[in-house]
């Protein structure tokens, strides 16, 4: 119902396999990890309500080989952390392929550096916040004022369906 692999100050690989159906009850990444260094190889994510993928907290990711599919964000870098990324096919992602961005400023910007991604059915390929960088396809992608606080208070906020609506509470 939440995350399916979430690792702090981890250190490892994660090699073939399949994440799917993460965080229908309210929000859950794939692959979340904080302080870490990890590889993701040969990966698929499918039916993710929040992230394919989120490193955070001065995280170093390499990942390669990927179908992220059905996922509202696909990868996300944040906090310091950094990000590589080749060989990923994103498909039907409600929100945004790649971001990079800051949520908490004790741990800097964060980078993604992004290779031979293909993008299908994804409204928006890449966002990135002013001081963080995404370079895709060797080209650096145009940073944008992006206020984390409201971000987080609303698209990935739990609870919400993909698009931005908010679930019906249910009257008890």
């Amino acid at each position: 119902s939440s995350d399916g692999f979430d690792a702090d100050f981890a250190k490892g690989v994660i090699e073939g396999g399949m994440f799917k159906n993460i965080g229908k009850a309210g929000g859950g990444d794939g692959v979340d990890v904080s302080g870490s260094q990890i590889a993701i190889n040969g990966t698929l994510f499918q039916d993710i309500s929040d992230k394919g993928i989120s490193v955070g907290e001065q995280s170093i990711a390499t990942v390669s080989d990927v179908i992220m599919e059905g996922v509202a964000t696909g990868a996300a870098s944040k906090d310091g952390s950094q990000l590589t990324l080749t060989n990923a096919t994103l498909k039907k992602s409600t929100h945004v392929g790649l971001i990079a961005y800051m949520k908490k400023p004790e741990y800097g910007p964060a980078t993604i550096d992004a290779k031979n991604i293909k993008f299908k059915n994804t409204p928006n390929s890449t966002r990135v916040q002013t001081g963080s960088s995404l370079t895709l396809e060797g080209n650096l992608v145009k940073a944008e004022n992006i206020d984390v606080e409201q971000y987080y208070n609303t698209i990935m906020k739990p609870g919400l369906k993909r698009g931005g609506r908010l679930k019906k509470k249910k009257k008890p």
